[in-house]
């Protein structure tokens, strides 16, 4: 069969495999035979890609066809994001030549129209003859959704999201299903015709409210419905995906906008990072959810990159440092190194010596975060702020005897550096340091520390080391035979 198959032509393949049966079956029957039918199926199924999300649960996958699933799900991703860029363009210049042909009071009329129209959605359940309707006033009219405000207490396209779409995300319901469609190509329509419903909100608790980018990064990263939590969470892939769809047009349409927030890159980025790992996935759909929310996430870094970005305030340090301590929490090392190793306003962060105490508490704080200080550690070429003396005197401070012998091997002449009291580390360690301190005593005496310097009060480690403070660390060394 294999030899046989070898002389065919690509696009006859891929006639073949269309027709052998769904994606599982198209995997399972083709995959591995030969490097060229997995470039095939990798590249040249795009038919089977729309299929991927509801389908892959279906079959057990081993690692290497997990691998490629992954690959073909990451492509997938990837592909509907930089479509959706052609898409907006295209679909933006026709409608602005529909409007355009339209006179003022015309312009008025059809607004008012879709307007009214929504306004009676509110009070009813949407159906696919409501959703045609509104289509038709948006895409064959050139409608404009005009929302007065962005404010929570008024109808807009917050709500309407909710309302028409997310509430079917942990709905399973296959009669519902049949809505998610042309409820989507509705929503981007309304888009089209008006970014900036991009900003209007909706509640998400008690006197506070969200744009509609936090709905559409919550259904991503938290699989559920903002106002319903199932007590198991069951996500409806087909919406899943919808909301996919939805999202990466939202974001080309944002980025075409003149009047687009600059600070959106950002708050995006933040908004992503405090969701991520923070809901448990069901391990039936696990391979594909990663895979969108990975993407997702590598979408909005890729944003920040290519964007000018403002420098971080204050307030956004405090933010980060949050986002940071919660994903140690959550052992997420692969997202915090996506971000330090991508993003230069990351890397400022810690780099800046305001930040440095608080950011060693976190790392040296639970285990994952040691872990990470270990991997930056090896990384080469070593970043500045590691080899700092501010690094190291809190190092010191915190009596991490471990990263002070990594430390000082990578830069030695930390040895001989002072504080602002003229204290070198053995006299730091004496004067500044409590508890059980004798091993780095040891230590620093013993690569060559000075016991004879002398800090600005004119003392030096032997007057340290006869302090009240000091009588236990004095019994537990034996000074002679550390320094002779």
């Amino acid at each position: 069969m294999l030899s046989t198959l070898e002389t065919l032509s690509d696009d006859v393949l891929v006639i073949i495999c269309r027709y052998t049966g769904n994606i599982c079956v198209i995997f399972q029957t083709f995959f591995g035979l030969n490097q060229r039918l997995n470039d095939i199926l990798l590249k040249k199924l795009p038919f089977a890609l729309r299929h991927l999300f509801s389908q892959t649960s279906s079959i057990k996958l081993d690692s290497d066809l997990q691998r490629y699933f992954r690959t073909v799900i990451s492509n997938y991703v990837k592909e509907q994001y930089r479509e959706s860029g052609y898409h907006v363009r295209s679909l933006f210049d026709t409608f602005q030549v529909m409007r355009e042909k339209l006179s003022p009071t015309e312009m008025i009329d059809i607004d008012n129209r879709l307007q009214k129209e929504l306004l009676n959605s509110q009070t009813t359940t949407p159906t696919i003859q409501s959703i045609k309707s509104l289509q038709t006033l948006l895409s064959t009219r050139a409608a404009r959704l005009q929302c007065d405000t962005h404010e929570p207490n008024q109808f807009n396209f917050a709500k309407i999201l909710n309302r028409f779409l997310l509430r079917y995300l942990n709905d399973t319901n296959p009669a519902n299903d049949l809505l998610i469609k042309p409820t989507t190509y509705l929503l981007r329509s309304m888009i089209l015709s008006n970014a900036d419903i991009l900003l209007d909100r909706d509640y998400t608790e008690i006197e506070e409210s969200s744009t509609v980018w936090y709905f559409l990064f919550y259904s991503i990263y938290h699989l559920q419905y903002w106002y319903y939590t199932p007590p198991d969470i069951t996500v409806n892939m087909e919406c899943y995906q919808a909301v996919l769809q939805l999202l990466v047009f939202s974001i080309q349409c944002h980025k075409q906008n003149s009047a687009q927030n600059e600070k959106w890159p950002r708050e995006s980025l933040f908004a992503v990072l405090k969701m991520v790992g923070e809901t448990e996935i069901n391990q039936q759909n696990n391979l594909v959810i990663q895979t969108v929310q990975g993407e997702v996430l590598n979408i909005i870094v890729e944003e920040n990159i290519v964007t000018l970005a403002l420098p971080w305030q204050e307030e956004d340090d405090r933010v980060f440092q949050s986002i940071f301590a919660k994903l140690i929490e959550r052992n997420r090392l692969d997202v915090l190194l996506l971000i330090y190793h991508q993003l230069p306003t990351v890397r400022s962060y810690f780099e800046q010596p305001k930040n440095l105490s608080k950011t060693l508490n976190i790392l040296t704080g639970r285990s994952p975060g040691r872990q990470l200080l270990k991997l930056f550690f090896d990384e080469k070429p070593l970043e500045p702020w590691l080899i700092s003396k501010d690094l190291f005197f809190l190092l010191l401070f915190k009596k991490e005897r471990q990263f002070i012998e990594r430390i000082l091997k990578l830069k030695p002449e930390l040895v001989h550096a002072m504080d602002e009291y003229g204290n070198n580390p053995l006299m730091y360690v004496c004067l500044k340091v409590r508890g059980c301190r004798q091993r780095i005593v040891r230590y620093l005496i013993q690569i060559g520390c000075d016991v004879q310097q002398r800090n600005h009060e004119g003392e030096n480690f032997f007057d340290a080391i006869q302090a009240r403070n000091n009588e236990k660390l004095l019994k537990q060394l034996d000074i002679p035979s550390i320094i002779f």
